[in-house]
């Protein structure tokens, strides 16, 4: 199924982000959970909308929710395992660098990878005992640190691996560059996480504002406007007749529904602009249009 959406290369892409955060993972477990998790929303949003009275829009718009959420947000979820297991190798790169740096510079790579496996580097030593593994199997230096790099899919973990390849293509003494690299490399890490820091605050601000705060906002008013009494108004013979009463408030809930996705949109767009990554704003969006949608129709119900 992922493959005629996205592609064999990004089915494939996926299924190896599964596979690092559990081996036990597979595309095929992962949309049965995700088919599970959807048919038990829509069990609970059905006896959700007969116990409030929800009208038709929310009983259209609730099995593509049931469908979308949980797909998305098992999505987001390996995504965010993948990065947690991402930072942790990247923050462990400089110390693997002063280890190489101190190693003899005749020791093979056997024997590196090796004592690199047996420090408390977590993933990235594990890595390191993949690596070793190949070459024993028979495959070259070259190929297993691609490998490392293919496999943690970062450019710091990358930049560490082409380091080594040149290292043991020279055989040459490295070890002021590996010390170098390692420095760079700290140095670097800490002015991304300041510059992270301060923009994680204004990305979970604009998500949870899109998702929940300005729908439930909007959705309350919009309950208080179609609860209120306007026969004595009428009787009165003041303000607008009842058809065009009627017209004036399906317009404006038409209007507040328009403008809860318009915001969706945008505080997605910016949400992956902060992550450097435009391409996240249709996941972004397609988690943030449902939920506020819901939000807005469940508010107006209370």
């Amino acid at each position: 199924m992922i493959e005629k959406f996205f592609g064999k290369e990004k089915a494939e892409d996926f299924e190896a982000m599964l596979l690092q955060n559990n081996p036990r993972n597979s595309l095929k477990k992962f949309f049965e959970s995700s088919l599970a998790e959807g048919a038990l929303i829509l069990l609970l949003g059905l006896a959700l909308a007969f116990e409030l009275q929800l009208g038709e829009e929310f009983l259209f718009a609730l099995p593509i929710i049931a469908f979308i959420v949980p797909l998305f947000a098992n999505y987001f979820f390996q995504s965010l395992v993948f990065e947690k297991r991402k930072r942790e190798i990247e923050e462990a790169v400089p110390d693997v660098l002063l280890q190489a740096a101190s190693m003899p510079s005749n020791s093979s790579f056997s024997n590196i990878a090796e004592y690199l496996s047996r420090q408390d580097f977590g993933s990235l030593s594990k890595e390191f005992e993949k690596a070793k593994l190949e070459v024993e199997k028979g495959a070259a230096v070259q190929e297993a640190l691609g490998n490392i790099s293919k496999r943690c899919n970062s450019p710091i973990v990358e930049r560490m691996a082409l380091l080594l390849k040149q290292g043991f293509e020279s055989g040459n003494d490295l070890s002021s560059v590996f010390r170098e690299t390692a420095e760079d490399i700290i140095e670097t890490r800490t002015i991304l996480k300041e510059r992270s820091a301060a923009l994680a605050l204004q990305k979970m601000t604009l998500l949870f504002a899109g998702a929940l705060i300005v729908p439930l906002v909007l959705g309350l008013i919009s309950g208080l406007i179609k609860g209120f009494d306007f026969a004595q108004v009428s009787e009165l013979g003041i303000g607008l007749a009842e058809a065009q009463r009627k017209e004036l408030i399906q317009t404006a809930l038409t209007t507040s529904q328009l403008y809860i996705i318009e915001f969706a949109i945008l505080a997605s767009i910016f949400a992956a602009f902060i992550d450097s990554n435009l391409k996240k704003s249709v996941i972004y969006a397609a988690l943030l249009i449902p939920a506020g949608l819901a939000a807005f129709y469940i508010a107006g119900a209370l």
